[in-house]
């Protein structure tokens, strides 16, 4: 199941238009250019925690070999608190910071330098979510197997003091895969003083334990996650164009650099409510 820190997979895709005739025996050569790699951020700063950031270039389509860790960047966060951190690279592409320490309501601006070009972007840490009740429904389609069960998990988490941060959660159970999607939640989907949230799980066994994590983010990760999962569920027959997602950080870096709140949860799959605050 895919993490806010799990390793983005970017590759820039050459636009192909190939034609087919029929009955046309002519060879045609088409030669097909490398695009110049990017770079692409990975970085957290999360409540009570030192800030992360890894820097690697995109690889081409049709280099197989994996990405290039950039060892060399320039990287320094600041608060709007006053504090300031240079993050340091300690291996594999990956910067850490020291100074600075995630707090909640706080405006982080990360600033990176990399062969005199610079790279900036601004990210706020909302307050930590807090769940009001998790209930489960089992839904019977005629086909399951064993003790293996589909639920409708519907989480309900408290609005009020989160002034319109939206959400992303995060689902875990056993080795099972639970999609491929970054699952979001915002205000739009307000009900009463909750937001709430539903997905269907298959082959859940009663009394077994779901792991649920919540994060707390900004209005530009949550459109950069929308347009990421616009990206993973396209039909690429029918889409014209891939893209990237478009990055919160300036100067057409790829990416992200995210200021989160997260809580986690582990609940025991029972038929109805079995969580409430």
């Amino acid at each position: 199941m895919k993490k806010i820190s799990s390793i983005l997979k970017y590759k820039i895709l050459p636009l192909l238009l190939v034609a087919f005739m029929y009955g046309c025996e002519e060879v045609i050569e088409i030669d097909l250019n490398s695009a110049d790699p990017q770079i692409v951020s990975e970085g957290t700063i999360t409540l009570d925690s030192i800030a992360n950031i890894r820097l690697t270039y995109t690889s081409d389509y049709f280099n197989p070999e994996g990405a290039e860790f950039i060892t060399d960047a320039e990287i320094t966060l600041s608060d709007n608190r006053g504090g300031l951190d240079t993050l340091k690279h300690v291996g594999g592409g990956y910067y850490r910071g020291k100074n600075i320490i995630g707090q909640e309501n706080t405006e982080y601006h990360l600033k990176i330098i990399k062969d005199a070009k610079i790279y900036e972007c601004t990210t706020s840490l909302g307050e930590k979510p807090d769940i009001h009740s998790i209930e489960v429904d089992t839904l019977d389609f005629g086909f399951n197997f064993d003790d293996e069960i589909s639920m409708e998990v519907k989480i309900n988490i408290i609005k009020g003091h989160h002034k319109g941060s939206p959400f992303l959660l995060n689902f875990d159970y056993s080795d099972i895969n639970l999609g491929d999607d970054y699952n979001l939640i915002s205000e739009l989907s307000a009900k009463n003083d909750t937001l709430q949230f539903r997905v269907i799980i298959d082959e859940l066994i009663e009394d077994d334990n779901l792991y649920i994590s919540i994060h707390t983010i900004d209005e530009p990760i949550y459109d950069f996650f929308s347009m990421l999962n616009d990206a993973l569920n396209a039909n690429t027959m029918s889409s014209a164009t891939p893209y990237n997602p478009t990055s919160n950080i300036s100067n057409g870096m790829l990416g992200y650099f995210s200021a989160t709140a997260r809580s986690d949860y582990k609940v025991k799959i029972k038929t109805g409510e079995y969580y409430k605050k």
